[in-house]
Parts: structure tokens; sequence; C-alpha cells
């Protein structure tokens, strides 16, 4: 249960925080709203675009469906409160892996 609950942290960080789906469906909301007449300005569309708050809700889903309890609660919360610095560690590895592609790729030119 721990670790599907943080799966489900590191899935939702990823789409909100990382992918920008998110900015694109307010892009398409605001379209449609405005009939393109606005110039776009950024807006919350919350929970949508909280990883934190989908965290929360997700999770309290995911747990009042398969295991209700205060531990599962608590693991929820943690995870939603981490979930900044959850997107935050996703993005050191995603350049940790492009800096060591760029030292192979200078390896490489120099051989």
């Amino acid at each position: 249960m721990i670790l599907d609950l943080f799966l489900i942290t590191i899935i939702i960080c990823f789409i909100i925080d990382i992918s920008g789906i998110i900015d694109t469906i307010k892009n398409i909301i605001w379209k449609w709203v405005f009939n393109g007449n606005r110039e776009y300005r950024e807006f919350r569309l919350k929970p949508l675009d909280c990883s934190l708050c989908m965290t929360f809700w997700i999770g309290l889903i995911y747990i009042s469906i398969l295991d209700f309890s205060l531990i599962n609660l608590l693991f929820v919360s943690v995870f939603a409160a981490l979930s900044e610095e959850i997107s935050n560690f996703i993005m050191i590895i995603k350049q940790l892996v492009h800096w060591v592609q760029d030292t192979i790729v200078l390896w490489l030119q120099k051989q």
C-alpha cells in the first residue's frame, strides 16, 4: 500500500509539474471561455494544477477504496506534503542523465 501511494505520488508529480499537460489544458480552457478574444493570462485550476492537492485527493480516494486507516491517511498526507520535493528530485535525475549523456558525447568526440 505504501509503495503504491508513493508510485501514485511520483506519477502525479510528473504529470502535473513536469509534463506540461496542465498548461495545455488551461490554455484550451482559456481559448474556449474567451473565444480567443483575450490574450492568455495565467490562472489557477485547483486541484488539477497542484500536485500536492491531487496527490492528497487521489491518495484519499485510493485508500478509501482499498484500505482506509489512519496510518494510510498519514502516508497520503506525507507524500502530498513532499510532492514539490519529489518533483524537484525527478528534475535532478533528468539533469543528471543529461549531464552523463553530454559527458559521454564529449568523450566520444575526443576519441
